[in-house]
């Protein structure tokens, strides 16, 4: 069998062949490598949320069927009236019965000491409220059929633990 002989100069040849090699499969072939992987990762979360919010959809379509609810058109205002000072504590009453008629908990109804001493002819109130989401809407409607509301000035919904809680800012027309 006759031997194999390699010249030097092929060697030399070869082994830069090789580096030259290495060196494109470092710069191009192992990056774009990596960044599939991490592309298929990505396209399988995609994936993932798509068919979640393919599940959810029908059920967000029924909600805001159910929710979306006319506004009433004709609103009757109610005549206005004004509550003597001395009779402010008499809207805590009143206050209590429209949400037991509205379902929800009553917790308090607080005027604002800063309102008393403008001579406005207006009072603040802060009052609050907590129980089910959906029956605060019964309760602001019963509040602005009260005669002695002039305005909701602000009204703030939030969550306490499970406690859904309703606070409103109103100004009271008085005497």
């Amino acid at each position: 069998m006759a031997a194999f002989k390699i010249h030097s100069s092929n060697l030399l040849y070869i082994g830069i062949c090789a580096l030259g090699m290495l060196a494109f499969a470092m710069v191009g072939i192992f990056p774009n490598m990596s960044a599939s992987r991490q592309l298929d990762e990505e396209l399988v979360l995609l994936n993932q949320k798509v068919q979640a919010q393919e599940l959810l959809y029908p059920i967000y379509i029924e909600l805001m069927r159910q929710f979306r609810q006319q506004a009433p058109e004709n609103l009757a205002l109610p005549q206005s009236s004004k509550v003597a000072k001395s009779k402010i504590a008499d809207l805590t009453p009143k206050f209590a019965e429209l949400a037991r008629l509205s379902e929800v908990h009553f917790e308090r109804a607080t005027p604002d000491p800063i309102s008393y001493q403008e001579e406005t002819g207006k009072i603040t109130m802060n009052v609050s409220f907590s129980g089910d989401f959906f029956n605060f809407r019964k309760l602001l409607m019963n509040i602005c059929k009260m005669d002695l509301i002039n305005s909701i000035e602000e009204m703030n919904v939030g969550v306490d633990g499970n406690i859904k809680r309703l606070q409103l800012k109103l100004l009271v027309d008085q005497e």
